[in-house]
């Protein structure tokens, strides 16, 4: 593999208070799918395809979004059974412990963009 897991990222994600002990930046389809299958369990079926094995989550899950509600979203967000509120300070407990489980896990970051003119292109 050209790219292996490393610390050394084009992408920094210190802004977001992010240090995952293993960073892999960019890496081929091809890169991805030899790391699925050698350390996640996955397999390869007959048609080339990467079969994944999601478990009892699959799907979407509507009711498990949040919206947090404070100054800037109290009257532009159209609460409903979708769009629940949550507080900013059960928000905040939540980030960091997610942001402690991000930081020790192997992560996966790309550099993307939104749209194929790059004058008016987002990256994402």
């Amino acid at each position: 593999m050209s790219n292996s897991l490393s610390t050394d990222s084009l992408i920094d994600l210190g802004y977001l208070n992010l240090h995952p002990t293993h960073n892999l930046c960019n890496a081929s389809p091809e890169e991805l799918a030899e790391i699925a299958v050698q350390s996640y369990g996955c397999e390869v079926a007959d048609n080339g395809a990467l079969v994944v094995m999601t478990g009892r989550f699959t799907g979407r899950s509507p009711k498990d979004r949040f919206i947090v509600h404070d100054d800037i979203t109290r009257e532009t967000v159209d609460w409903n059974a979708i769009n629940q509120p949550i507080e900013p300070k059960y928000f905040a407990g939540l980030k960091e412990k997610m942001i402690a489980y991000l930081n020790a896990k192997n992560i996966f970051t790309r550099d993307a963009f939104a749209g194929a003119d790059k004058d008016h292109r987002l990256a994402v």
